[in-house]
């Protein structure tokens, strides 16, 4: 740390400081040195303590979040939402709930659907992948017309 002092020349008549202005620099300059020396004392327990709290806080609300919404019961409430009465349930089971009730989002058939979709999609590209190969095998065996090779490889809409 380094701390700055200006002192201005003083000429006094016997070239010497007087001792109230000797304690009055000393003093300034004292309460300076404590002022910078307390703020960054402070600047960096702040920061330290800052650190510390981000380290434990958010993984230990993070643990007690889960436990509650894993171990937790709720009874829901006729009228509530969504509309529901009866014994009690689960707190992840119960948000599950509302988030499906309000969106209609069913991860399962959601998952499946998606799945669907991808599996027919490779079944396309693979029947077309096949059928290009045995095209092709025909024509290197001298079985098709160059014409009719570019008219199956080509697609109907392009040959014509």
């Amino acid at each position: 740390m380094i701390f700055k002092v200006k002192v201005d020349d003083f000429w006094l008549d016997d070239e010497n400081l007087s001792e109230g202005l000797q304690r009055a620099i000393t003093k300034d300059v004292l309460a300076q040195i404590k002022d910078d020396v307390t703020k960054r004392f402070n600047e960096l327990l702040v920061e330290y303590m800052e650190r510390e709290v981000e380290k434990v806080i958010p993984p230990l609300v993070a643990s007690l979040v889960d436990g509650f919404t894993e171990n937790s019961m709720v009874t829901p409430k006729a009228g509530g939402y969504p509309p529901q009465k009866g014994d009690p349930i689960s707190i992840k089971d119960y948000l599950n709930d509302i988030f499906r009730s309000s969106t209609g989002f069913n991860a399962k058939t959601e998952i499946q659907k998606y799945a669907k979709q991808f599996g027919e999609t490779l079944k396309h590209q693979y029947n077309a992948a096949f059928a290009n190969q045995i095209v092709a095998n025909l024509k290197e065996q001298g079985m098709l017309k160059d014409e009719v090779v570019n008219a199956l490889l080509t697609g109907p809409k392009e040959a014509k």
